[in-house]
């Protein structure tokens, strides 16, 4: 069975403008989550990015209309363990450094 990447088309605002991804830099990375709390107090805790699982292949389709193709390898989708909660996101780093997650969410393998 062939696999498809998933294609992805940033949009924003209520009518859905399309984003010009055009001269960013585009990653996808697959992570083990690492709970922080300094504080000790639970409200005060987030997920940080801990070790990296796997890195997406991530090709542009269309960067002007937003749309990008990420995908994993079956040997990368293979290695990854049932017994761990992962975590992914999809990024976009502007030329100036500022980076902003457009997509992110947890899974089981």
């Amino acid at each position: 069975m062939s696999r498809q990447p998933l294609l992805y088309t940033g949009s924003v605002g209520p009518t859905n403008a399309r984003v010009n991804l055009t001269g960013y830099t585009l990653e996808a990375k697959v992570f083990t989550p690492v709970f922080a709390n300094p504080s000790g107090e639970m409200a005060d805790g987030a997920y940080t990015v801990g070790a990296i699982a796997a890195t997406f292949a991530v090709g542009a389709v269309n960067l002007s209309q937003g749309q990008v193709a990420i995908s994993l390898t079956e040997t990368q989708t293979a290695a990854l363990s049932p017994a761990v909660g992962y975590r992914w996101y999809f990024r976009a780093q502007d030329a100036t450094g500022y980076t902003l997650t457009w997509l992110s969410g947890s899974f089981t393998a």
